[in-house]
């Protein structure tokens, strides 16, 4: 009997390809303020050929609502604050997780109730500084979690966060080198600032000045100033409106 030479892998792929348009839906139009949260969290952020790699990935993690895919950058997320940058045209949701999973209460008192302690709460304007945290990191152990945060001073939401091993955050890094931990990319360099990226190009002068649109990049002066970034909102040195955040646990 002769059988047809199929091209298996093929096959796959446009299974897979359908499967994943079918489930993720591009945002471009204001969508329903009930599928976001009041932070960004992000899963992970890293090179991929193609959008339909990056779906998977999404879909192939435990919770991850939405995915970012630009220049062969892949980011997922577990969480996402409503922002115009989102229509895009290169963010995507997952409408499986967005409807089976209830969305994440990110807050200060969320926090504290599962464990964190609440060790750095101050001003933007407060003038953050090296010792201060390797005081924090001496309160930490091998596997203390750190989460560095920020938002409003009158609100208990926070605006963004992430967190990664204490110890391997608050490790200095060399100038615009920074390291991938938990979901980001983090850096600490003495004489210049102290904070993340979703992706690893980030250009300290002295906090990180890189694509001031994006919201998902916290970055702290260590150059003597206070400031400097909460996502897309900057030039935050003498700012009273705004806090900064640092949780272990």
């Amino acid at each position: 009997m002769f059988f047809p030479k199929i091209n298996v892998l093929l096959v796959i792929t446009l299974i897979n390809i359908n499967k994943m348009e079918s489930i993720f839906v591009k945002i471009t139009d204001p969508i329903e303020q009930k599928y976001f949260d009041s932070v960004t969290e992000i899963n992970e952020s890293r090179k991929l050929r193609s959008l339909i790699e990056c779906m998977t990935l999404c879909f192939n993690t435990n919770i991850c609502k939405f995915a970012n895919f630009n220049n062969n950058q892949c980011v997922t997320y577990k969480s996402l604050s409503y922002h115009q940058d989102i229509l895009n045209g290169m963010f995507w949701m997952n409408q499986v997780q967005l409807t089976s999973i209830k969305s994440a209460d990110h807050s200060l008192d969320k926090l504290n109730g599962s464990g964190y302690s609440l060790v750095y709460d101050h001003y933007y304007s407060h003038v953050t500084t090296m010792t201060e945290l390797a005081n924090i990191k001496s309160q930490c152990t091998s596997n203390s979690v750190l989460c560095a945060a920020g938002g409003l001073a009158n609100s208990d939401s926070l605006i963004l966060i992430s967190c990664a091993n204490c110890h391997a955050v608050l490790t200095p890094t060399d100038t615009n080198l920074p390291i991938y931990q938990g979901s980001f990319y983090w850096y600490l360099t003495n004489g210049k600032s102290f904070g993340f990226a979703p992706d690893s190009t980030i250009y300290q002068s002295s906090a990180d000045t890189h694509d001031v649109s994006s919201p998902f990049r916290l970055s702290w002066h260590l150059s003597g100033s206070g400031g400097w970034r909460l996502g897309n909102l900057t030039n935050l040195n003498s700012d009273n409106n705004y806090k900064k955040y640092i949780l272990i646990k």
